[in-house]
């Protein structure tokens, strides 16, 4: 059931952030030592190749540490293969969340919608509590600016920002 998969998900985030599991990885740490936590989702090989992109420019722009979140329902067993050597060379972490959908909201047919959804409506339960922020960016989206201005952003108490 979607409760025994957040309490062991709970479980796991508590152990993780004893480890440090969490962190992120690149950046300069004279400059920065934040972790910012990016979350994107990618369906089909073509957003895959574009969420490379956006990674890359992400990296390029950013000298903090960087995680990337990505939703293990969509992306291609090739690309969960190729994200850990990509995140070496280019200098992130990355970690994948899963939910499955709950039984008792209606069941989507069109894909779309349900990219939708876990953009909006699961946020609070795909990703550990530990991690107090995270930014969602597109997967065709190019970041032409360090993305710590927007990470820094005071929410004034508000759940969601958005731009």
């Amino acid at each position: 059931t979607a409760a025994s998969r957040a309490s062991a998900s709970a479980a796991e985030g508590a152990a993780a952030a004893a480890t440090g599991r969490f962190e992120g990885a690149g950046g300069d740490p004279k400059k920065c030592k934040e972790t910012i936590h990016i979350f994107s989702v990618a369906s089909g090989h073509r957003y895959e190749r574009l969420l490379r992109i956006m990674m890359l420019s992400v990296r390029s722009k950013t000298s903090c540490p960087l995680r990337f979140w990505l939703v293990e329902n969509f992306l291609s067993p090739n690309f969960r293969k190729l994200l850990p050597t990509l995140g070496e060379k280019v200098g992130f972490a990355s970690s994948v969340v899963t939910y499955k959908w709950p039984a008792w909201l209606r069941a989507q047919t069109q894909k779309q919608r349900v990219i939708w959804a876990y953009k909006i409506l699961f946020l609070d339960v795909l990703f550990p509590s530990e991690v107090d922020r995270i930014l969602f960016i597109d997967a065709d989206q190019i970041v032409r600016a360090d993305v710590k201005e927007l990470w820094d952003v005071d929410l004034k108490g508000m759940v969601y920002g958005f731009v």
